[in-house]
């Protein structure tokens, strides 16, 4: 039986978590980061093990 290895990308703004998205994989994850990047640039991008 395999891990199950997603990663969850919490994207804040103004200290709270405005969208949440979970990914197979950390390079996923970063097209993500920087697709985003250009529409919100003053978020923070919290990159983490999904939880759930």
């Amino acid at each position: 039986m395999g891990l199950n290895m997603t990663v969850e990308l919490r994207v804040m703004q103004d200290g709270e978590s405005i969208l949440l998205y979970v990914f197979k994989t950390i390079a996923e994850a970063s097209e993500m980061i920087l697709f985003l990047s250009d529409f919100l640039p003053d978020a923070k991008f919290v990159l983490q093990p999904a939880t759930h």
